[in-house]
């Protein structure tokens, strides 16, 4: 069995390790413990989580994070952070690493009790209103061609011009 390592990073935020394959960052905030996007998505197999999270559609919170390492120490910038429950979905459906799968659903009652453990004596890294789930547009319905004959005609033209430039080239 794998070694898994909770650091504590400060503003109840953790760094947990999992056999030094992989490791991401956790975070808890209002007794809800959460769990950072980019870094799951670079444990399940992605080459570039940040994009993975930026694009993704699951609910999703912003958190101030604080740098610990690099030109940035001790600045704090925004990261994308799912819930515990979201984050076990997530793993479910997107994990390449089939240990790393049954790790994380198993280890996620762990990660929940990070938020009964903490101690809410520092100030809060602030929270960033959650992103839900985006709707889709509503569907308009079927009416039949709208397009003018004056739109056709200018299309038409348009595309024998183009004919006309291809062929004498």
């Amino acid at each position: 069995m794998r070694e898994v390592s909770i650091r504590e990073l400060g503003h109840s935020q953790y760094l947990v390790s999992y056999g030094g394959k992989f490791s991401f960052r956790a975070a808890v905030e209002n007794g809800v413990s959460y769990v950072g996007l980019s870094d799951l998505a670079g444990c399940c197999g992605y080459t570039s989580g940040t994009k993975m999270a930026q694009r993704t559609n699951v609910p999703k919170v912003k958190i101030d994070v604080r740098h610990r390492d690099g030109r940035m120490v001790g600045k704090t910038s925004p990261m994308w952070f799912l819930a515990i429950d979201d984050a076990v979905q997530f793993v479910q459906e997107r994990a390449v690493d089939d240990g790393f799968r049954k790790w994380f659903i198993g280890y996620a009652d762990t990660l929940r009790k990070l938020s009964t453990s903490v101690q809410n004596d520092t100030a809060p890294a602030s929270t960033r209103p959650a992103q839900g789930k985006p709707k889709a547009p509503e569907a308009k319905p079927n009416t039949g061609v709208n397009i003018s004959p004056e739109l056709i005609d200018r299309i038409i033209v348009d595309l024998l011009a183009l004919k006309q430039g291809m062929t004498s080239a």
